[in-house]
């Protein structure tokens, strides 16, 4: 009798050694699992957004270029609880003032491209609209599925946060160019001593 329940009590001490056991290998799947999916996403830039936004009114061209979109400025903020990016893209002209009206905000969020960044200085980024090929000689958008926007350092020297902007249409490339960061000064637009001078 005494045998019996020492028996049953060893085997209930390696039944719930074993459930520990795998609880204890569950829960660090599930951090390693958490790992592998941490780190800011891409975003998915739709051509019906550039539509509704831009398309005439910004992007025809025209003698009064005041309202005509040359750079395409990313405005980012960083939400260190949800370790996500927050970008607003908006047009600006020739003369490096931001035309009021053309911001596009609530980018989509490509849920399965997620980077691992380390640590990035954060600021404003930059780009021609022309370097995107997106528009026709009327101002009216090409063909084309929608815009990826991977964010990227622009290079261990340089750990400044840059997005590489891919244009696809059929999961083919169209075009792909990287932004240009600010900082570094010499790529703000206007440039930083420019800016001091206004």
């Amino acid at each position: 009798m005494l045998n019996n329940q020492f028996a049953l009590k060893k085997r209930g001490c390696l039944l719930l050694s074993l459930v520990i056991v795998i609880a204890s290998l569950m829960s660090i799947s599930s951090c390693n699992n958490n790992k592998d999916t941490s780190g800011p996403g891409c975003l998915i830039l739709k051509p019906n957004r550039i539509n509704r936004n831009w398309v005439p009114d910004y992007t025809k061209p025209k003698s009064d270029s005041s309202n005509f979109i040359f750079w395409v400025k990313f405005a980012t903020t960083y939400d260190r609880r949800k370790d996500d990016f927050k970008v607003d893209i908006s047009g600006v002209n020739k003369d490096s003032i931001e035309i009021p009206g053309t911001s596009i905000n609530d980018i989509m969020k490509d849920k399965h491209c997620i980077v691992e960044l380390g640590a990035t200085a954060i600021g404003d980024n930059y780009l021609k609209l022309s370097e995107l090929n997106i528009l026709k000689t009327d101002g009216t958008l090409n063909d084309f599925d929608f815009i990826v926007l991977t964010p990227k350092r622009l290079s261990e020297e340089e750990p400044f946060l840059v997005f590489e902007c891919e244009v696809k249409r059929s999961n083919k490339t169209l075009a792909k160019v990287i932004t240009n960061p600010c900082p570094p000064c010499q790529y703000c637009i206007p440039p930083c001593a420019t800016r001091q001078l206004q």
